[in-house]
């Protein structure tokens, strides 16, 4: 089996290198893998990418919670496509993310053929939804434009701002994206519904290679989901779930936390979650940040059998 991996990532290349080379050691089969940096992040070169194994550097000019994310995504898939890769999975992951297992679980997992792609994945408007109906409605029935990036100290400022969004139902503020909307008339119906779920997953070759025709020859999804907030987490589940012949395994397995309440943010994990995460069925937890603690990514190298240099 050879997989894909796609990291999108802007900061801390020491850690990079450690989740690259974590995923590549407990792997019993191929890997490649191709990082979305951002240019203007900390550098990262490609020749410690390639120290290990296969990898491409694909710079990236960053963004927050709008349709670069899915360009990325998409760069990746025709990339590999273009130079036909003969990769038999695509998994997407960010630079905060890290392994909770050895690479062959997951391996052995996609190998066994009960699903085309793992991926978080609800009905958004649905009864069934894992999001308030609001929410759905507030991202993707309104044409958003962008104001500022905002720290999140300026989004809790702000915040007293979103009872605008309780009186009326025309203009939507959002200070967590740093956005304004106006209501427009969905694209989404009964016949072609809008999925979502989280965008961190793992998606067949044909599933990929699904997404990225379609995005070329029916482009108004994508020109749809531009003008939305967080559109990464409805673009590939929305192509995928409403082209009706590929079977969803409704789990991303993946672990976060987002208890704390920090908008659109997981908290930072740290070796206090540890019996949580270890206890979950996930092959990957994010996020985690050394400089808040390392020693997190030390007690699971330790757990995986890796010494703290990879050994």
């Amino acid at each position: 089996m050879r997989i894909a991996y796609h990291l999108q990532t802007h900061k801390d290349p020491r850690q990079i290198l450690r989740l690259v080379d974590r995923i590549r050691r407990g792997s019993d089969g191929e890997t490649i893998v191709l990082v979305s940096h951002q240019t203007g992040g900390e550098p990262l070169a490609q020749r410690d990418l390639e120290a290990g194994g296969e990898a491409v550097l694909l710079p990236s000019s960053g963004g927050y919670g709008d349709f670069s994310h899915v360009d990325r995504y998409l760069e990746s898939v025709d990339w590999l496509l273009d130079r036909d890769d003969p990769f038999d999975w695509f998994v997407n992951i960010s630079g905060q993310d890290y392994p909770l297992r050895p690479a062959r679980v997951w391996e052995a997992e996609l190998a066994a053929g009960q699903a085309d792609a793992w991926i978080g994945f609800f009905d958004v408007f649905g009864p069934e939804s894992k999001w308030p109906r609001a929410r759905g409605v507030t991202r993707y029935d309104f044409r958003h434009w962008r104001t500022t990036r905002m720290t999140q100290r300026w989004q809790r400022r702000l915040r007293p701002l979103g009872a605008v969004n309780l009186v009326q139902p025309v203009v939507r503020v959002s200070p967590s994206f740093g956005a304004v909307g106006v209501r427009r008339r969905s694209m989404f119906t009964e016949d072609f519904r809008c999925y979502g779920g989280s965008f961190w997953g793992a998606v067949s070759r044909e599933a990929a290679a699904y997404v990225a025709d379609y995005t070329h020859s029916s482009p108004q999804l994508a020109a749809y989901l531009r003008g939305s907030l967080a559109p990464d987490e409805v673009y590939v589940q929305t192509v995928l779930g409403n082209a009706g012949r590929f079977t969803i395994r409704p789990e991303a397995r993946r672990y976060f936390d987002f208890s704390l309440g920090m908008g659109n943010h997981p908290k930072v994990l740290t070796t206090q979650d540890l019996p949580r995460m270890t206890a979950s069925t996930a092959w990957f937890a994010r996020k985690f940040d050394p400089a808040v603690d390392s020693a997190v990514l030390d007690a699971l190298d330790r757990a995986n059998g890796w010494d703290e240099s990879g050994g």
